[in-house]
């Protein structure tokens, strides 16, 4: 019996190296035959300015988009890729192909930590599949290949939700410090979490409604760590605008795309036509 116990473990392992083994072999195959031979095919619109970013952190101490002194701070992005990029940079030197790659690396570390996370709410064969379901998902497999924030993103955002349900389960303080930390990178990664704490406040009074105390120092603990980061940030741009922004990307993206649309639709004029006047 035991051998058989034994026996299937050994192949669910097996199962898993080979989910992992494909999901690096699928990424790596698109950054061989199309970034390595060009690497502008991993730059989207918006990692020149991530790049950029990196740049000015590492060679001129500031977060600015500016090319060339006075430094102008920027307000659109938040911090963790451009620190990520720049970490990277200060080793391999400004490097984009190298970024892509760890991409790539990260990839294959979110996929492990969604199968860790189906063991946690469901079984090992539901673990395993929705473990293959992404590895096998084309858009992971170009966005890993792409100089953007949604693969560190999602990163940190499963291991955030991995921590946070460890804790749940077995009453660890420490996993949910390190939920609240990763919750928190992730916002300053891509501003969407920020509100997340809205919608996790109703999972704490569910798993702690029979001890209010619990309840209460669970969820203070929680947000406290939560929002030290981010209210660093918040403090940061503060002292910049004098008003308590967290970034204004939502407000670009309004404007740029959004209104741009709509007038392009009422005046007929070119949609392009109508973005550059607005970027002026």
């Amino acid at each position: 019996m035991n051998s058989k116990i034994c026996q299937l473990m050994y192949y669910k392992k097996l199962t898993l190296l080979l989910i992992l083994l494909v999901t690096f072999f699928l990424r790596f195959a698109l950054f061989s035959f199309t970034i390595i031979p060009h690497e502008k095919r991993g730059m989207g619109p918006d990692s020149y300015g991530y790049d950029l970013l990196a740049v000015n952190m590492l060679q001129n101490h500031t977060f600015s988009l500016s090319q060339q002194p006075p430094f102008i701070p920027d307000l659109h992005r938040t911090p963790i890729y451009p620190l990520f990029l720049a970490s990277l940079y200060s080793v391999f030197g400004r490097n984009p192909v190298v970024a892509i790659f760890f991409n790539i690396i990260i990839s294959v570390l979110t996929v492990f930590v969604t199968y860790r996370l189906g063991l946690k709410l469901f079984n090992e064969t539901t673990a395993l599949f929705v473990a293959f379901l992404l590895a096998i998902d084309p858009i992971s497999i170009i966005e890993s290949n792409i100089l953007i924030t949604e693969i560190l993103f999602s990163l940190l955002l499963l291991l955030g939700l991995f921590f946070l349900i460890r804790s749940f389960k077995e009453i660890n303080i420490l996993s949910l410090l390190v939920s609240s930390l990763l919750l928190s990178l992730s916002a300053l990664t891509r501003p969407i979490t920020v509100y997340l704490p809205l919608v996790l406040i109703p999972v704490f009074v569910h798993k702690y409604r029979k001890s209010v105390h619990n309840l209460f120092i669970k969820l203070a603990v929680f947000l406290i760590i939560f929002f030290i980061p981010v209210g660093g940030w918040i403090l940061r741009n503060y002292s910049i605008t004098g008003e308590p922004v967290f970034c204004t990307i939502q407000d670009i993206n309004l404007v740029y795309y959004r209104a741009a649309g709509v007038m392009a639709e009422i005046s007929g004029e070119d949609f392009e036509s109508v973005q550059k006047r607005f970027s002026n």
